[in-house]
């Protein structure tokens, strides 16, 4: 009997065991476990599929395009998905007339397995193919700058791929950054991907859009210029910038190497200023009453030996006033001068003029110059600052302060952003221009004005960038480089700082090329330079400019005295009036097909006409049409054939 009853138990008890096991396998499959093997037959019957949100688009200030997010497209191809009931040879006609292939490209991948067409291509391209199961989009994107490349470096690029973010896109990542979205497909056993209706997607929300102080056509026409005169000059580089001294708004600014790399030297890269300096210790002198414009220095004959140091000027003068001292730019002048002034007097007005201190522009690399307190300065340091040397600053700051003059003392803080705007349409941010101080008084800076005009019309150092029919004010600047063994005679920076009209400035603008070759003086080079942009923004009639004014200023009425060769100074009205019967100026639409939008650009902008671009890539057609009669400032539509990448 035992030993039945010993095998029953042994049944029993490995019953119970085998129960027990399964009871605690049990318990971690559901309780312990359950979440991750629920999760995993999730993950086999469903996918989250991100859903990537645009960037927000970066524009000009009057809404043309300089940096937007472009959707593009990959096609991936299962042949074993796709619905029978199509005809195969309907779809791959289909793909090749909407992607613009070839039938026999679309075949080959019809072949494979998995078929693979990389493009990229648009949306519009690939728009009905969507419903077609067994054809998978995957879409990026990419941004574009429509292929005209404009302020490339101080719009920069957002980071990613390894690359550190630069620019207005880091400056703003934040707010052009939009929130991805998700949506989530179920799969079937063929891993097929449906649409779940009952599972919600999120939807990405795009980033907010960026409106920039600055003209697309102005700054088109300031890089061209530069371009131009870096090999015209065989300068190493150079840089421009244009300021409404009004607001503070930054109209242009291009900073370029002569192979034609961009860089932010125009912000980040201080320099000596030379003879552009002058004007400050001029504010100071009448300021502080240690000198009017009639006060006469003599200049020596063009050398003045100190026992410090010899002065030179570029022309041999005797006696010269505190007004002829900066129409001629006279080193020797300004210099003597200085020494009427306390070294404080001339610090305070230096400083007030922004010198050594960040203009607060919204770049993050910006350069705050340099100038040395006066306990720091040596003998001889007053007088090389009248004359723009131991001081840095940036043409940026340079800019400012020649805006204050324009705006008739009143120095406002520069700036890049005009507007922010939302995915809703609401604007969040709106520039109101924002003043920094009052630099000088009002009387003085439009006697500052007038001696700046002076400089151009009066026989100064400034005359190669005078205008027929308006009046620019400005200042030379050449400065010496150091070199190993103190300033290199041979290379210098040659500078021209502008207001434009001269006597209500709409623009200041700053030229400056590195090392140009040639006559050293600024008279040959950056003077022409600043003309050669001004005779375009004319041409090209950018918004930038208050027309009626300018035509006010310009109207017939005025004298001039004129002097004519062997001829007694004669008076004459100026500008000239029209003639009756005068036509409009008009020329033909230049043949630009094929042509990139920058040389496109170019071209029309040569002869006066404006440009409005559409697309990116090669022109392919314009309207009007080429050949036709047009009045000069015509706006151009130029069509191109596809996009442009960044």
């Amino acid at each position: 009997m035992a030993r039945p009853v010993v095998r029953l138990g042994a049944v029993q008890l490995a019953f119970f065991v085998m129960v027990a096991v399964i009871l605690v396998r049990a318990a971690q499959v559901q309780l312990w476990a359950g979440a991750g093997y629920a999760r995993q037959a999730s993950e086999q019957r469903t996918e989250d599929l991100p859903q990537p949100a645009r960037r927000g688009t970066i524009y000009d200030r009057n809404g043309e395009v300089l940096a937007e997010s472009v959707e593009l497209f990959e096609i991936r191809i299962t042949p074993s998905e796709i619905d029978t009931s199509r005809s195969t040879a309907q779809l791959i006609s289909l793909m090749a007339t909407e992607l613009g292939l070839t039938r026999a490209r679309v075949r080959r991948e019809f072949r494979k397995r998995f078929g693979y067409l990389r493009g990229p291509f648009l949306s519009t391209q690939v728009e009905k193919l969507r419903p077609i199961y067994g054809i998978h989009l995957e879409n990026e994107f990419v941004r574009s700058d429509r292929g005209r490349s404009l302020a490339s470096a101080l719009i920069g690029r957002p980071g990613g791929d390894g690359r550190a973010a630069s620019g207005i896109e880091r400056v703003l990542d934040t707010l052009l950054t939009g929130i991805d979205g998700r949506k989530v497909v179920i799969k079937d056993s063929r891993g097929r991907k449906y649409e779940s209706p009952a599972r919600p997607n999120l939807f990405p929300v795009p980033g907010h859009d960026v409106y920039l102080t600055l003209d697309a056509v102005l700054q088109e026409i300031v890089e061209d210029a530069l371009d131009d005169a870096l090999q015209q000059y065989d300068a190493e580089s150079g840089d421009v910038v244009v300021l409404d001294p009004a607001t503070g708004q930054v109209l242009a600014l291009v900073s370029r190497n002569v192979d034609g790399s961009n860089t932010s030297s125009a912000i980040a890269a201080p320099f000596e200023p030379g003879s552009t300096a002058k004007v400050f210790t001029a504010a100071a002198l009448l300021l502080h009453d240690r000198a009017d414009w009639t006060d006469s220095v003599w200049t020596e004959n063009g050398v003045y030996v100190t026992e410090h140091r010899t002065v030179r000027d570029e022309h041999e003068n005797g006696w010269l006033t505190l007004e002829q001292v900066i129409e001629q730019s006279s080193n020797i002048g300004i210099v003597k001068l200085s020494d009427r002034l306390e070294p404080e007097e001339q610090y305070q007005m230096l400083r007030d003029f922004g010198i050594g201190t960040r203009t607060g522009v919204e770049v993050p690399t910006e350069s705050a110059g340099s100038l040395n307190r006066p306990s720091l300065w040596s003998g001889i340091s007053g007088q090389s600052m009248a004359m723009g040397y131991e001081i840095d600053v940036t043409p940026l700051q340079l800019a400012q302060a020649y805006a204050a003059i324009a705006n008739d003392g009143i120095m406002m803080r520069p700036t890049l952003i005009r507007e922010v705007v939302a995915p809703n349409g609401k604007v969040v941010y709106r520039h109101v221009p924002e003043p920094v101080r009052r630099v000088v008084p009002v009387w003085l800076a439009r006697e500052l004005r007038a001696a700046l005009r002076g400089v151009v019309y009066e026989d100064g150092t400034g005359k190669s960038a005078a205008l027929e029919g308006y009046e620019v004010g400005g200042k030379t600047g050449t400065a010496w480089l150091v070199g190993p063994n103190g300033y290199d005679r041979e290379s210098y920076t040659a500078s021209f700082t502008s207001l434009f009209p001269a006597d209500e400035p709409q623009i200041v603008m700053v030229v400056k090329l590195d090392k140009p070759q040639g006559s050293p003086y600024a008279a040959v080079n950056a003077a022409p330079l600043t003309k050669a942009v001004l005779e375009r923004v004319l041409a090209a009639e950018t918004r930038v400019l208050d027309r009626a004014q300018l035509v006010r200023a310009a109207e017939p009425g005025g004298e001039r005295a004129i002097e004519l060769p062997g001829e007694a100074p004669i008076t004459i009205a100026w500008p000239p009036a029209p003639q009756e019967g005068a036509v409009a100026d008009t020329c033909r639409v230049p043949d630009i097909r094929g042509l990139s939008l920058r040389a496109a650009a170019r071209e029309l902008h040569r002869i006066g006409l404006r440009m409005q671009p559409r697309g990116a890539g090669a022109v392919s057609r314009t309207d009007p049409a080429a050949g036709s009669l047009v009045t000069r400032g015509t706006v151009v539509t130029v069509t191109t054939n596809g996009p442009g990448r960044r």
